[in-house]
């Protein structure tokens, strides 16, 4: 007679792609080295960061935000790393510009606006939302800010909204929250350093910050 433990996991057995999976050691091993590669990347990339938010008037508690740079193994059971750089949340009001990795996919630039700091820019974005017309950013129609996938459910083409008279503008004004990104493929990560200064520099003089 089968044990309550044995009769629990009867449907629990390993298939062998699970049984070869589990032999394999030199993808962790090689999952540790790129993840590190990825943050010393973001943290020489902070310094150039840096100096784009000196040249711009962003309120001082943005201006003097402290570099975040943090690592992860299951955004959608994948590994990531993410820089959160200039950076702010709080319950109700953020703002935070997130370089990411995730493993798989690709390298995403984002800019993030809730609270007071949407409110702070949103008529700026509003007038100036044009201005990316053209340059491959995808707007978060999304109803959870924490997602950054780039399947319609969560993010659509800006430009394909821009077609749309008036369709971006009307987000603009009824969102509780603001995302927009770029992407590029893991391919281009030797583009990492020039996507993620002119989307920001971009960004920044679309909102007036």
């Amino acid at each position: 007679m089968q044990t309550d433990f044995e009769m629990q996991h009867v449907h629990d057995s390993f298939n062998s792609k699970e049984l070869s999976a589990m032999h394999e050691t030199e993808l962790f091993r090689l999952k540790y080295i790129v993840i590190d590669k990825v943050v010393v990347h973001f943290n020489h990339l902070s310094a150039k960061v840096k100096e784009i938010i000196q040249r711009h008037h962003l309120p001082g508690e943005l201006a003097n935000a402290r570099v975040r740079i943090f690592r992860g193994d299951n955004y959608k059971l994948l590994p990531y790393a993410v820089m959160d750089y200039p950076a702010l949340y709080t319950r109700e009001n953020s703002f935070a510009y997130r370089t990411m990795f995730w493993w798989g996919n690709f390298f995403s630039f984002t800019l993030f606006m809730q609270g007071t700091y949407l409110d702070m820019y949103r008529k700026n974005l509003h007038e100036g939302i044009g201005e990316l017309k053209g340059k491959d950013f995808y707007f978060c129609v999304n109803q959870n800010p924490w997602q950054y996938h780039y399947e319609r459910n969560n993010y659509i083409s800006l430009d394909e909204m821009l077609k749309q008279k008036g369709s971006a503008e009307k987000l603009i004004e009824e969102r509780n929250f603001i995302k927009l990104s770029r992407v590029i493929k893991i391919s281009e990560w030797k583009k990492i350093n020039h996507m993620c200064i002119e989307t920001l520099e971009i960004l920044l003089k679309a909102t007036g910050a």
